[in-house]
């Protein structure tokens, strides 16, 4: 299993999670890993407004992603 993101023509990061399992406390974990810096790194290419975008995978709609 896999994390990635990407804006227009540009990939941003990826992380590998070993244990091939994801649930949503390992999904906000790896948000608050690379968001940041994925921040920092748009706005230095002149992305100011950025809007993040997932599908409707079970740990991204839960109660524990969305606080």
């Amino acid at each position: 299993m896999v994390w990635g993101c990407f804006w227009g023509a540009t990939l941003g990061y990826l992380n590998t999670m070993i244990d091939g399992r994801n649930n949503a406390e390992r999904y906000v974990e790896i948000l608050e890993d690379f968001l940041p810096q994925l921040k920092a790194d748009m706005e230095a290419a002149g992305i100011s407004n950025p809007v993040f975008m997932l599908d409707n995978s079970p740990i991204h709609n839960s109660y524990r992603a969305l606080i």
